[in-house]
């Protein structure tokens, strides 16, 4: 196997299906789909996608602020922030679904978000308490596959570039929205911070 595929065993119908060889934890997914759907009620959009399929009404951020972020010195929490901001400004989106591993940065984000009368939500804000016990018993990769489901389906989604969460998420966003609609201009589903130079480690190593 090889990135970019150059022999006949690397088809498009085995790069479709071939990071779902190993499927998802069925509580994992069904926990995602729970937060999806309570979305959609909530945004009074239950049956509305656009021509990609995309969940209409919600944007999805990747606030990727934790210490060995800063220690890379990616992008800070007021370059990420200001820009998801204006992102949903822009898209008139006043909805936000916020996956971090950063608690502090996150209600710090929904604080200023709040300020522009945008509301940051969290996997933790929209299941019940049941459900949050199910996903305290998960572990910390587990609760990250929760939130790149819900974003997967967000209507427009943002991250950065240096992180290799956003990379997989941007492929394969990208990848569903041009099977769905072949002619899909990409950046009306997603826009990503820094240089795109920063993906090419990601893409050389991801499939979709």
């Amino acid at each position: 196997m090889e990135w970019p595929p150059k022999n006949e065993l690397d088809t498009e119908a085995f790069r479709e299906q071939f990071s779902f060889l190993l499927p998802f934890n069925d509580g994992v997914e069904q926990l995602a789909s729970k937060i999806v759907s309570r979305l959609r009620n909530k945004l009074k959009h239950a049956a509305n996608k656009n021509s990609t399929g995309f969940v209409q009404g919600y944007m999805g951020a990747h606030l990727r602020t934790e210490q060995d972020a800063s220690d890379a010195k990616w992008l800070d929490f007021q370059s990420q922030t200001s820009a998801f901001l204006s992102m949903a400004r822009e898209r008139d989106l006043k909805y936000i679904y916020c996956a971090t591993g950063n608690e502090t940065e996150f209600m710090n984000f929904q604080r200023i978000a709040g300020q522009a009368e945008i509301v940051v939500l969290s996997k933790w804000m929209v299941l019940t308490n049941e459900e949050r016990k199910q996903l305290k018993r998960m572990t910390f990769d587990q609760q990250g596959i929760v939130d790149f489901l819900v974003l997967l389906k967000s209507q427009f989604m943002s991250g950065i570039t240096s992180s290799g969460f956003s990379a997989q998420l941007k492929t394969r966003r990208e990848y569903f929205a041009k099977k769905k609609d072949p002619k899909v201009n990409v950046e009306t589903i997603g826009k990503f911070l820094e240089s795109e130079s920063n993906w090419q480690p990601y893409l050389e190593m991801l499939w979709y």
